[in-house]
């Protein structure tokens, strides 16, 4: 039977605090959740956990595994933004959208695990808007691996007993933290490779971004 550790309120009961962070520090994969659905991971400095992620969701090989950071300047820190329009761009989004739902994509910093960054060199972070989700990041040490917890092909999940009927067995441990409200995804925003672009439509508009970097998006 996968441990369970349930939650209510946001708050994660302090004697819980030290089973969750042996969890990540032992390279243990959890389920827990966002602000929208179920999701799936653990430390991406660690590659057997990014291995066994990319495994349980049927991940193709090459594919980023988003990562949650606990704020933005541990965000910043997990990326590397070479020119100086990508700095700007970064900045302003962060600062308008964080906590949110909006995932920003640029060149992997060092330090993490291979097969969490894309085949590109590319990875996708963002902070969660939910406190639960970024006090999570914390015990993982700032940065979590938060990929939907359902298999490749399945709908995403917003109850923790949906999430675990796919993968009971194969998790380590299931952080129960009530219903989650569902709705859009994050929306990804490319900051490589040229202007910015929309590479997911999600809960934040395209409108809204092209407003605050004073610029027109492309898809």
């Amino acid at each position: 039977m996968v441990p369970r550790i349930e939650i209510r309120n946001g708050l994660i009961p302090p004697l819980l605090v030290t089973a969750i962070q042996r969890c990540f520090q032992e390279g243990g994969v959890a389920v827990f959740p966002t602000e929208t659905f179920y999701g799936l991971g653990g430390d991406p400095h660690r590659a057997e956990v990014a291995a066994r992620v990319a495994v349980l969701k049927e991940r193709p090989r090459g594919q980023a595994l988003p990562v949650l950071a606990v704020d933005a300047e541990t965000a910043a820190a997990a990326v590397r933004l070479v020119h100086e329009e990508e700095k700007q761009h970064w900045r302003r989004l962060a600062a308008a959208f964080w906590p949110g739902p909006l995932t920003l994509v640029a060149g992997a910093g060092p330090g993490l695990a291979p097969g969490v960054p894309a085949g590109d060199g590319t990875i996708g972070v963002r902070v969660p808007g939910l406190g639960l989700a970024r006090h999570l990041a914390q015990l993982c040490g700032g940065l979590l691996v938060a990929t939907s917890a359902n298999r490749r092909g399945q709908e995403p999940q917003v109850t923790a007993d949906r999430a675990l009927a796919g993968l009971a067995g194969k998790i380590d441990l299931l952080v129960d933290g009530g219903p989650t409200p569902g709705g859009l995804p994050s929306t990804v925003v490319g900051l490589v490779g040229g202007p910015p672009r929309v590479l997911r439509p999600g809960a934040v508009s395209r409108e809204r971004i092209s407003e605050v970097l004073g610029v027109s998006l492309t898809a």
